[in-house]
């Protein structure tokens, strides 16, 4: 139970790590990245839900109408 619990840990403080590189790209540059994706949008949403919002809504609005629109569904609760 240990083992399951440290290595959920760590892969959150991986995902937050993505998120931040995330962020501190251009915004159409980390659009285009994730966009590349779709075919996996629960990490799509995965990585943008540990974005801050202000990046988050920069990276979503570079991307393509259609995939933002997905992405914006699986975003929500």
């Amino acid at each position: 139970r240990q083992m399951c619990i440290r290595d959920r840990d760590q892969a959150d403080a991986s995902i937050k790590k993505m998120a931040q590189s995330y962020e501190e790209m251009n915004a159409s540059e980390a659009a285009k990245i994730l966009e590349t994706m779709g075919n996996d949008l629960d990490t799509v949403a995965l990585i943008m839900n540990n974005m801050d919002a202000q990046s988050r809504g920069k990276v979503l609005a570079a991307m393509d109408p259609d995939f933002a629109a997905a992405v914006t569904k699986k975003l929500l609760p």
